[in-house]
């Protein structure tokens, strides 16, 4: 705190006191300043530690998710033929999960998925499992980490039943209008019988 004038004059003891109490509520400002900055670095810390933390829960659920999938489809090799096809709807449930697991823990931002990212990822495991085409495109915008994994499961179960009773190419394209946020998987076969 600095006081000048332009002319020499002698201060009184009350001008000292008063010139004491500014300069305390000047120090409690920057006090006040310092803890709050050492607040925030240590809310940064924590977010930073919260984050690797879920990324590590979710490799570790995605890593169980495959483990599990797999031993479904040892069981399932010597199970009858009724229960083999069962054991292994069951195996590529869980190895859809895990899929989603897989991208989800990919992304840096912990709160928003690029959408089309990641079901770009997601569709091209899907295309090579399958051996069906599956195009991804539409509009780039960001899900919440609270609905990518529904709209992952979902994709994951509408690009399957289109490779196993579809034919050729699936298109999977996410698109915004009036309605909201729409998201479409289609293949070029026969389509839904009339009335369904």
């Amino acid at each position: 705190l600095c006081v000048i004038d332009r002319e020499p004059r002698p201060i009184t003891e009350q001008q000292i006191e008063d010139l004491k109490d500014l300069a305390a509520m000047v120090m409690d400002q920057l006090e006040f300043r310092l803890s709050a900055i050492r607040a925030l670095a240590k809310a940064d810390n924590a977010l930073a530690q919260a984050k690797l933390l879920a990324r590590e829960i979710d490799h570790r659920v995605m890593n169980s998710l495959q483990f599990v999938s797999a031993m479904l489809r040892l069981e399932g090799k010597g199970a009858g033929d009724a229960a083999s096809s069962h054991l292994d709807a069951a195996a590529s449930r869980v190895a859809a999960v895990a899929r989603v697991h897989r991208h989800f823990h990919l992304e840096d931002d912990i709160a928003q998925v690029p959408a089309l990212t990641y079901l770009g990822r997601l569709c091209e495991d899907l295309s090579g499992i399958l051996g069906v085409p599956v195009e991804v495109d539409g509009e780039q915008d960001s899900l919440p980490t609270t609905s990518i994994q529904s709209v992952g499961l979902i994709v994951n179960e509408l690009v399957i039943n289109a490779a196993k009773h579809g034919a050729g190419k699936i298109n999977a394209t996410s698109q915004e209008d009036d309605a909201g946020r729409e998201l479409f998987v289609c293949d070029p076969g026969v389509g839904l019988q009339a009335g369904f």
